[in-house]
């Protein structure tokens, strides 16, 4: 991911502070694809809006699970009981419609980072970095979840596979991804500034993968070779995190601190 914005020079501070809301940070470039349509009579807007989730929900499901190229909008359309105009008229177009999908609940993840990131405090060892990076996604694919969405992490991760889609997951996400790049430049502080970015775009596309309720390929390699291990994924996920993101480079020659 491209950073265009000023960085900080004190790379021993605290992370930066809190952003504004993510639906705000997006509004810009995607509150025309989502909104609904001025024009809906009256006496259809209850039945119109049921449609419209309906719609969401069944893009979310079906894109965790297949992948964004396999579902037409024939397939949404018919899993989601709407007749063939409804995307057209409540999105505009298919990529109308996953744009929808991706900003409905990216607050509910932002959210949870950010608690977890404030957690942090201004002194934290690399281990509770990685799990401020892997317990809110745990967090969002619990069962008991109120929010209901464990199916996100699944379309999330179908999502980071399409090249085209990066601009707009960067516009909803990119801010958080400083944070953790300013968090680990505090707790990792020999590591040089390009590798931290390296090392957090890998960590988020690892544990989107491992932790999606969805059959992707972390995921069906564990329940296939140690079905008893998938309860302990996510302490599995912050050991291996814990090592991978403090490690140091060739080119240090294997000295430097870090926070344990």
């Amino acid at each position: 991911m491209t950073d265009k914005r000023p960085r900080r020079n004190d790379r021993t501070g605290a992370a930066a502070p809190s952003v504004p809301r993510v639906q705000q940070n997006a509004a810009a470039g995607m509150t025309r694809a989502v909104r609904e349509p001025d024009h809906a009579p009256r006496g259809r807007a209850r039945s119109g809006s049921d449609t419209r989730r309906k719609l969401i929900d069944t893009a979310e499901r079906l894109i965790a699970e297949r992948g964004l190229q396999a579902v037409s909008v024939r397939d949404i359309t018919g899993a989601a009981g709407a007749n063939s105009a409804s995307i057209h008229y409540h999105f505009q177009s298919k990529e109308g419609l996953v744009l929808a999908v991706l900003a409905d609940r990216a607050e509910a993840l932002h959210e949870r980072r950010s608690a977890h990131l404030e957690q942090l405090g201004t002194d934290f060892s690399v281990r509770e970095l990685a799990q401020a990076m892997v317990l809110p996604t745990i967090e969002l694919t619990d069962p008991d979840d109120p929010s209901g969405a464990a199916t996100y992490v699944g379309f999330l991760a179908a999502l980071l596979e399409e090249p085209g889609m990066i601009g707009a997951i960067e516009q909803l996400f990119g801010d958080q991804y400083d944070r953790y790049v300013d968090a680990l430049l505090v707790a990792c502080p020999h590591l040089p500034e390009d590798v931290a970015r390296n090392r957090v775009a890998f960590t988020t596309q690892l544990v989107l993968n491992a932790a999606s309720p969805q059959p992707r390929g972390i995921r069906l390699w564990v329940a296939a070779h140690h079905p008893s291990s998938e309860a302990m994924l996510a302490e599995d996920l912050i050991d291996f995190l814990a090592g991978a993101l403090g490690a140091h480079t060739a080119a240090d020659g294997g000295g430097g601190p870090q926070r344990r």
